[in-house]
């Protein structure tokens, strides 16, 4: 009987106090990536399944929504000519692909909007959230590991170098911490900043 109650304090001692990773790797209940706290409520409100990951800023959801990222660009995979369309991959398309995929494909997301809901595409334009896994392995640097145990999807692909700031008015709400994220990849030369042996 003991064993169940030490396993029942673990579980509650777990749940009430945040963790970190001295690797500076796993952050757990901070959310304070950039200087800005950011606290993400919990629900299903606004909640979609993922049906396919278009590209590395663009999702598809079971209901036949496509999704655009608010804030972000990742490179492009295909290039259109006339009205056919061509797989042409800029540098670290594929990567941001398969990183969108990995995060968010098949799997329930959730979508805050901002000022405007819709790009003159008709796509629905949203901040993307992904729930993580409470003991999971995750290694995502404490910027994006919020509060609500999502991983903010826009965020992290700008941190990991393998997407750009995209500020279009008036969808500027995280505009500050994507500028900062960016130029933190940046400086750290990941992704898109790599440095390439041509």
């Amino acid at each position: 009987m003991k064993g169940n109650y030490d396993a029942l304090f673990l579980i509650l001692f777990l749940i009430s106090t945040p963790l970190s990773h001295a690797g500076g790797k796993l952050y757990y209940g901070t959310g304070e990536g950039a200087g800005v706290k950011v606290s993400i409520p919990l629900g299903e409100k606004n909640s979609f399944r993922v049906r396919h990951v278009v590209d590395g800023d663009t999702i598809e959801l079971e209901n036949g929504e496509k999704v655009r990222y608010i804030g972000i660009d990742a490179p492009e995979e295909r290039k259109r000519v006339g009205e056919a369309w061509f797989y042409d991959p800029e540098p670290y398309a594929t990567e941001a692909t398969q990183e969108n995929q990995a995060l968010v494909e098949g799997k329930k997301v959730r979508l805050e909007f901002d000022r405007e809901r819709r790009d003159p595409y008709g796509r629905l334009l949203a901040y993307v959230y992904v729930p993580i896994a409470f003991l999971g392995n995750a290694s995502y640097d404490g910027e994006v590991m919020l509060e609500s145990h999502e991983i903010f999807v826009n965020a992290l692909l700008l941190q990991k170098g393998l997407a750009r700031p995209l500020l279009v008015p008036p969808n500027v709400r995280y505009a500050d911490r994507f500028k900062t994220l960016a130029l933190k990849a940046q400086k750290e030369k990941r992704g898109l900043w790599e440095e390439r042996k041509e």
